[in-house]
């Protein structure tokens, strides 16, 4: 018997699809709506986060960025990608020598 798909889990996965395709145009702003949305079904959907991280990143909110990235990384500690975009918002805020411990 094989296992059904959560719809819930189908709408997530297009909710982040979405805001996907807003930051690859730019829409940095409509992305993050997308991934709110996202975040408030599922909460610890550490990709997402990332992703909203790495949108206002791109918006220049530094600090609100780090915030997601750190929440990231409360779920999936080692994720070399996440102490990336991390290491890559401490950097722009001038914080160097924790952007190279992130690193």
């Amino acid at each position: 018997m094989s296992k059904r798909k959560n719809p819930q889990d189908d709408y997530l996965e297009d909710l982040k699809i979405k805001g996907d395709a807003n930051a690859e145009l730019g829409n940095y702003e409509e992305a993050i709506k997308n991934y709110n949305e996202a975040l408030q079904i599922n909460p610890e959907f550490s990709i997402v986060l990332n992703d909203r991280g790495n949108a206002k990143h791109q918006l220049g909110q530094y600090e609100a960025a780090i915030k997601d990235f750190d929440k990231a990384l409360k779920i999936k500690p080692n994720s070399s990608l996440y102490l990336s975009n991390r290491g890559d918002s401490k950097h722009q805020l001038g914080q160097y020598k924790a952007a190279i411990k992130d690193y």
